[in-house]
């Protein structure tokens, strides 16, 4: 029996159709689609390719047609430049292509009654939907706000900066740009449409000049008259926040509804502000299904990352008590009131500017793994530069933290070439600060097969020609502290969705040396967040 094709069509597209087809006359066995995606890590992109669309024909479904389908687009991102892959999969199906869960869903309720006193709750509502009141703090008092249908030839720019000013800091959300976003396409869940509504703020003594409202903020609001849902809602203040929970209270009491639902991240600002409402949130932390991802090229995703990973060092060093909080980190915007303070990227309609990294001389000797106190680093971080080597490998497995790297899987390592900077004085170290000064790859492949029956082998030579075991003995061989571990759990533990302390207990981790120190380190570079993608950019 002559094998499947598979095909790969519009590879030029932002969206890559991927096939197989079924001799003798082709027929279309399986199908998925690519989406090139830019995905923002506290403002920072990745190339994200985007799967969605997976099916088979009921008829041909276990004959091997999704797995060699799969298989093949994994590789096809790796051979055209993707950093990382995402898809929003079944239960029990897609780890065994490198895929884990490593997002978090999130959803949250407040009662009606309890909405109804968020501030403008007496607003003069229309026949036409706009509502209108006085916006309260910070706002002109004259200025009134109202709520309307959102226009895209009107509104898309304004829109779209208030959403990268609002999430730019976060891990997982889509960069949208005018020239590459889809629009608003779904609502809380797949086939549910969405209505959007802006809130402008009116400028009477404007009007003449054609410049007569400020967009403060917009939300979604599912299609379904049974219920006040909301996948996604921004605004500039808390004040606009207040307003549009008021309009939908409003909302909820007509259609005698007991409760609104808002579907966004725990700690967006309007999470925020329902705190003080009495709202209920529930986080889900999915195992073997939902939104998985995996890292497609590990050098690549490293070496984007940089500022980011330079930034997390300076200041999880400097920080005061730093260890003792990274346990319970998570990533937060301002609050209810504005964008994030520390937000580590200058937002725009049309990307981000990744921020510089923190002062070097914020940070102490003493706070630099391995090094103490006043004193010259010891080990294997001594001297002004020092290496770590990095390898993972494709477990394949619901249950990658129990794993080796096996027969056939695919492996990855990078060098982590990181530098001290600051001026030594005499035996005592001026404010070092620890950087990462290039990643360079250090070798991928496919993991060949050895021989487990006998003692563990002793010298390279003795090691399979493409393997895990000989790209970890050649590091420690030059001196290089290693750590390897499966692609999957440094998923995770890249995107925030596990701690360094979890991760590290896995049966599958391997440090070769100074376990404290590298522990401590990773624990800079990868501080837990809740990485999340809005619903409204699903596929």
């Amino acid at each position: 029996m002559a094998e499947a094709e598979v095909r790969f069509s519009n590879p030029e597209a932002r969206q890559v159709l991927v096939q197989v087809l079924v001799p003798p006359d082709l027929q279309e066995a399986s199908r998925l689609i690519i989406h090139d995606l830019p995905m923002m890590v506290e403002g920072t992109v990745l190339r994200m390719g985007g799967i969605g669309g997976v099916q088979t024909v009921p008829q041909l479904r276990r004959q091997g047609y999704a797995r060699q389908m799969l298989s093949s687009a994994v590789q096809y991102m790796r051979e055209n430049d993707y950093d990382v892959s995402v898809l929003f999969g079944i239960h029990n199906f897609y780890h065994r292509f490198g895929f884990v869960t490593s997002l978090i869903e999130s959803r949250i309720t407040v009662p009606t009654r309890l909405a109804e006193n968020a501030a403008g709750s007496r607003i003069n509502a229309t026949a036409s939907a706009e509502v209108n009141t006085t916006t309260g703090a910070g706002a002109d008092a004259t200025a009134l706000l109202s709520i309307r249908p959102y226009d895209p030839e009107r509104d898309l720019d304004a829109v779209l900066r208030l959403y990268v000013a609002k999430n730019a800091h976060r891990v997982g959300p889509l960069l949208r740009s005018p020239d590459r976003w889809w629009g608003f396409r779904l609502g809380s869940t797949w086939g549910r449409q969405t209505d959007v509504f802006v809130a402008v703020r009116e400028k009477p003594n404007e009007k003449e000049n054609g410049k007569g409202e400020e967009l403060v903020g917009y939300f979604l609001l599912d299609r379904a008259d049974e219920e006040v849902t909301v996948p996604e809602v921004e605004a500039v203040d808390a004040a606009t926040l207040e307003a549009i929970l008021a309009h939908l209270a409003r909302l909820a009491v007509e259609r005698r509804v007991d409760h609104l639902t808002f579907h966004i991240h725990p700690d967006a600002d309007m999470a925020r502000l329902l705190r003080f409402y009495g709202s209920e949130v529930t986080v889900t932390y999915s195992f073997d299904r939902g939104p998985m991802a995996r890292i497609i090229n590990l050098e690549s995703t490293l070496r984007k990352l940089l500022p980011v990973l330079n930034r997390r060092l300076a200041q999880g060093a400097a920080a005061p008590g730093a260890a003792a909080a990274r346990a319970d980190a998570t990533a937060g915007a301002a609050g209810a009131t504005g964008v994030d303070a520390t937000a580590p990227a200058t937002p725009t309609a049309s990307g981000v500017t990744p921020a510089t990294a923190a002062t070097p001389s914020a940070v102490k000797a003493g706070d630099v793994p391995g090094v103490g106190a006043g004193t010259e680093p010891q080990g294997r971080f001594s001297g002004e530069r020092f290496e770590l080597g990095l390898v993972i490998w494709d477990a394949n497995s619901a249950r990658p933290d129990l794993s080796s790297p096996g027969a056939g899987a695919h492996w990855q390592a990078v060098r982590l070439r990181f530098g001290l900077t600051g001026t030594p004085d005499s035996s005592r170290w001026a404010a070092p600060a620890i950087v990462i000064e290039e990643v360079e790859a250090a070798g991928s492949g496919i993991q060949a097969a050895q021989d487990t029956s006998g003692p563990a082998p002793a010298a390279e030579a003795s090691l399979p020609p493409s393997s895990v075991e000989r790209v970890v003995h050649r590091l420690v061989q030059e001196g290089v502290a290693a750590v390897s571990l499966p692609q999957e759990l440094f998923t995770q533990l890249l995107l925030g969705y596990r701690s360094v302390d979890e991760v590290f207990e896995a049966k599958a981790v391997r440090i070769t040396e100074t376990p404290a120190a590298v522990r401590e380190l990773f624990a800079l570079l990868f501080p837990p967040r809740q990485p999340y993608l809005p619903r409204a950019d699903r596929f």
